[in-house]
């Protein structure tokens, strides 16, 4: 049967190609299914499916460069074959369903659904699909259990949306991809589940050698469109992970050249969880690996996303040794930087670019529910349940003043009201204190 397709495609090229091209000649070259195949000024893209072949045939006039054509033929090995779409100067693209019930193509601005005999049963513009000025649409592959066609709209390379099709009812739905903008990824058209990377597209050669340079981290993500379920997966440094994912939820990625294979369900039952409302109101995340009592520690981890919730930088702090004290503190952001207090060390970092400005050690261990503290001048003022309780630190990082004292051990919150401190150990007792750290009167 194979031969005979491929007898069918030989003689098809050989007669017809595309009107106004001359005539193809391929019987020395192999055409493979499902990949496209260039050769001299000719290129071809073949789909297989049952006992029917789709070639996309791509030629270029010999003696008019300015001259070239797509034509999408179906052949059939029992009956005649039909060349299904022309285009001249024009870009074209398909995909068939796996019963050759229904094919998409995609041209000229153009969405085209064509049933089995070829006839054209439903057009969408680009507008009608939702796509925003700047962005081109780009089929992807039919969900063949449920009829929906899958595409992504792209914005200089780069997927900012997943946009489906129900040729049952003809709705259009778009999804905001969530993971930002990249081509560093694979779709699971049947389950809706994303797998992603924060690497970025690089449109010129000298951007990527920069991005290199920083040795930045790259993190791997598995979302669930559908469900808005999202997982951490691994991460790595200035790391393309080349993500796949099978149908069957098998899922393979690279990790400095290394191949790692796991699946939908252990990502799921081991991996982090990442819940949109984690995040606060700076759209900042964070989350650890590893249990508390391990040997080596864990490791935190804190994102910053923008308005499009694509990560705009990613941090990671390995080897915390917690014990019975608290990992981290909440978030504070002021002028432009970010405050966190990270295994007893207050970090500030720049909110831009997630870049530490300066470190101050031995703060203490904060409660996790509280964050930093700044007054008018740009004091931070911190608390910790165990020794020293109380530390403030300059706009510098310099430690002004701490104190540690027996009332204050197991402090549960700390608030800031104009001149006044105010430490509460229990819901009845409150101990204020000055911006100097002087004892005022206690409630």
């Amino acid at each position: 049967m194979k031969r005979l397709l491929i007898v069918s495609l030989i003689f098809l090229l050989v007669v017809t190609g595309c009107s106004g091209v001359e005539e193809v000649d391929i019987e020395d070259e192999i055409i493979t299914d499902g990949i496209e195949y260039t050769v001299a000024n000719r290129q071809y893209y073949i789909e297989s499916h049952e006992e029917l072949m789709y070639v996309l045939y791509s030629g270029v006039k010999q003696d008019d460069s300015d001259f070239w054509c797509r034509a999408l033929w179906k052949i059939n090995p029992y009956g005649e074959d039909e060349l299904l779409y022309e285009t001249v100067n024009k870009n074209l693209s398909f995909r068939a369903r796996s019963d050759n019930s229904m094919v998409a193509i995609e041209t000229d601005q153009k969405l085209i659904f064509m049933d089995a005999t070829g006839d054209i049963i439903h057009e969408f513009s680009e507008d009608e699909l939702g796509i925003d000025k700047g962005e081109r649409f780009s089929i992807v592959e039919w969900d063949n259990t449920s009829g929906t066609l899958w595409m992504t709209a792209q914005e200089t390379y780069v997927v900012m949306d997943y946009i489906t099709v129900d040729t049952n009812t003809w709705e259009v739905m778009t999804y905001h991809n969530p993971l930002g903008p990249t081509n560093d990824y694979d779709l699971d058209v049947e389950t809706g589940w994303i797998l992603s990377s924060n690497y970025p597209v690089f449109l010129d050669f000298d951007s990527k050698v920069l991005y290199h340079s920083g040795n930045l981290l790259t993190s791997l993500y598995l979302y669930n469109i559908f469900e808005e379920e999202k997982y951490f997966v691994a991460s790595g440094f200035v790391n393309e992970f080349k993500p796949l994912l099978s149908s069957d939820g098998f899922i393979t990625y690279q990790v400095d050249n290394q191949f790692y294979h796991s699946t939908v369900e252990d990502v799921k039952e081991s991996g982090i969880s990442l819940d949109e409302e984690d995040k606060d109101d700076y759209g900042i995340q964070y989350y650890t690996e590893g249990k508390v009592y391990l040997e080596d520690g864990i490791i935190f981890n804190l994102e910053r996303y923008g308005e499009m919730d694509n990560i705009v930088w990613h941090r990671t702090w390995n080897g915390i040794q917690v014990g019975t004290h608290s990992t981290h503190s909440k978030v504070s952001v002021k002028n432009k930087r970010v405050y966190i207090v990270i295994d007893q060390s207050l970090y500030t970092l720049d909110y831009n670019t997630g870049e530490t400005i300066w470190v101050t050690e031995n703060v203490g261990a904060s409660n996790t529910e509280q964050a930093p503290l700044l007054d008018k001048n740009g004091t931070i003022y911190l608390s910790s349940q165990f020794e020293p309780n109380l530390t403030a630190i300059n706009e510098n990082g310099e430690i002004k003043w701490q104190l540690s004292a027996e009332e204050l051990f197991g402090i549960q919150e700390l608030t800031l009201d104009g001149e006044v401190l105010s430490a509460r150990v229990d819901n009845e007792t409150v101990y204020n204190y000055s911006l100097e750290g002087k004892r005022l009167d206690s409630k």
